[in-house]
């Protein structure tokens, strides 16, 4: 965006927001309510919904903004379409703003994966906002309506790391969806915008420590994860912005910008400088790290004995 062009602005607008009962995405309803747009979040579970209104009620900033739940699965495109056809029934058209913050992880070792874990990772992955975007672009085309459509990726957007290898690649793909969109969508005046999401405090940050591997802890112990609502700031100012990607916090502005591609850089000045530091510090990083993960082969080969993953 250009140094004098205008904020857009979420207030009197209507955004929908995936994953939006709880963690990253009611953070980001909230926020969006807090600054006066009218809401309308989706989830399966209807009881965290229901929960998630009422605390979208707490953020009210007048008496026209309207707040929706919709419970839908999102693993399908028959879903995601589903849920695309609800919001824009509730606002009466197209909503203004699409903010796809559904997804898991379930970190884990490679060689433990089952089939189902390695299909369940690339549906939270990517698919479940590759459906929702697809419904929903396929929508404002349609409509011949702009719109903004923002994802949310992670630090793995860029980077391979034990225990993420059946989750990673459904972010790097989302990553590859989310450069291919940008471009493809300057046909239509959709703008596209994505969030590497950084280790957060949330309930699905629980669930992922009772999978993840000790030396994946280990590794990560440095990394202070960050609340939801500080995400959610970083996700909403950035739309506000007009940037294209977002960091959570400086580990994830370094690897975004040493693996940018074709994609606009956030900062014309600051991101030319996180791509020298990176040049240095990645491969010091890396070194630790496969240092850190070789003196953990004998344990690890223990672990594997003892959850019989191997003879």
């Amino acid at each position: 965006m250009g140094l004098f062009s205008k904020k857009w602005s979420p207030k009197g607008k209507t955004c929908v927001v995936t994953g939006g009962s709880q963690g990253l995405g009611l953070s980001t309803a909230k926020l969006l309510a807090r600054k006066g747009a009218n809401v309308i979040i989706v989830a399966r579970n209807v009881e965290k919904l229901e929960a998630a209104v009422q605390e979208l009620e707490k953020e009210r900033q007048n008496e026209q903004q309207r707040f929706k739940y919709l419970s839908f699965e999102l693993n399908s495109l028959a879903g995601a379409e589903g849920a695309t056809a609800a919001a824009w029934e509730f606002n009466g058209g197209a909503p203004d703003a699409f903010f796809l913050c559904a997804g898991s992880a379930t970190p884990m070792y490679f060689i433990e994966a089952s089939e189902q874990d390695l299909v369940k990772s690339m549906e939270q992955a990517f698919w479940v906002q590759a459906f929702s975007a697809r419904a929903i672009s396929k929508k404002l085309v349609q409509d011949n309506k702009k719109g903004k459509i923002a994802f949310v990726g992670s630090t793995v957007s860029h980077m391979g790391l034990i225990g993420y290898a059946p989750y990673a690649p459904g972010k790097y793909a989302l990553k590859g969806l989310a450069e291919s969109l940008r471009s493809e969508f300057k046909l239509y005046g959709i703008d596209i915008h994505i969030l590497f999401a950084p280790t957060m405090h949330t309930p699905g940050f629980d669930v992922e420590q009772q999978t993840k591997p000790s030396i994946t802890k280990k590794i990560e112990e440095d990394d202070v994860p960050v609340s939801p609502d500080k995400a959610a700031k970083i996700l909403v100012n950035g739309v506000e912005a007009g940037q294209y990607q977002m960091g959570g916090n400086i580990l994830a502005d370094i690897f975004a910008a040493s693996s940018r591609g074709a994609a606009p850089a956030s900062n014309a000045l600051f991101t030319p400088i996180l791509d020298g530091i990176a040049w240095i510090a990645i491969p010091v990083w890396r070194m630790l790290t496969d240092r850190m993960i070789k003196k953990s082969a004998q344990e690890h080969r223990a672990y594997l004995a003892g959850k019989k993953v191997v003879e």
